[in-house]
């Protein structure tokens, strides 16, 4: 996991990580605050990434823009994979009508649209943190749910957890000791490549104007640029830039994970 592509991609997302974490700090303006004598002016040595058509400095939006981004991605990403894995381990190890029932109420889910699902719902609940956290959270757990039960099919019948069974051990224990350490290492690898896709998801949402309204947000970012994108382009290229390097940076590290705890995956 030395490679250079691997360094670049952590080094770009520790940037921009450490960039959102600390914002308020590190902003050199307000990001809200509104200058109209110095609208869409290009970079200079005092707003270096240029002013948007308000005058606010864009550095500034940019960084707490990150700050946002990958905060939602972070809980939609915990959210699912608590909640998957649990369902996913659940329905492996019992079997039976309860693995049908959780199962088929994956596939249905599945069966939505995933953006589409969640744009319906953000338009309905209202644009807000909460409701993009929740609408994106909704179909998120299914994939870890899938994993988690084809992983579970796959261990239960070994014989170290058959042992175990056998002294009667509680499904608890089973579950943290047993089964989840062996469970980490795929859900793990997993979630890396899932924050990448609500990266992507939340900026979408933002771009059509239903992510959080009071909190500058890279798809928003994006979607006030297109206006002025021949007069003022800067106003959509480093949000772009935010969202390629982050999505790149999150699927460079998948993959060089996923080789690291599976080898055989690279020959494949």
């Amino acid at each position: 996991m030395k490679s250079l592509p691997f360094r670049i991609a952590f080094i770009a997302l520790l940037f921009l990580a450490l960039g959102g974490a600390l914002a308020p700090w590190v902003a050199p303006y307000n990001p809200d605050t509104i200058t109209l004598s110095e609208q869409l002016s290009p970079p200079n040595s005092e707003h270096w990434f240029g002013q948007d058509r308000l005058g606010r400095d864009i550095l500034s939006r940019w960084l707490y823009s990150a700050r946002l981004s990958l905060s939602i991605s972070f809980f939609v990403v915990l959210l699912s994979l608590t909640f998957g894995a649990l369902i996913g381990m659940i329905s492996g190890y019992r079997g039976g009508w309860l693995d049908e029932i959780l199962m088929r109420m994956v596939d249905i889910l599945l069966a939505f649209p995933g953006l589409l699902l969640a744009i319906a719902l953000t338009a309905v609940m209202g644009p807000s943190l909460f409701n993009i956290i929740f609408a994106l959270s909704l179909l998120g757990w299914t994939s870890y749910a899938r994993l988690a039960r084809t992983q579970t099919l796959s261990l239960k019948n070994r014989d170290y957890i058959q042992a175990t069974q056998a002294l009667g051990t509680p499904i608890r224990r089973i579950f943290l000791k047993h089964l989840l350490p062996n469970l980490a290492g795929p859900l793990l690898v997993q979630a890396t490549f899932s924050l990448a896709g609500v990266i992507l998801a939340e900026s979408s949402l933002s771009f059509l104007g239903l992510g959080p309204q009071n909190h500058p947000t890279w798809g928003g970012m994006l979607s006030e640029g297109v206006e002025y994108l021949f007069r003022a382009p800067t106003l959509s290229i480093f949000p772009g830039i935010a969202i390629m390097a982050s999505v790149l940076s999150l699927n460079i590290l998948g993959d060089q994970l996923r080789d690291k705890l599976d080898p055989k995956s690279k020959h494949l």
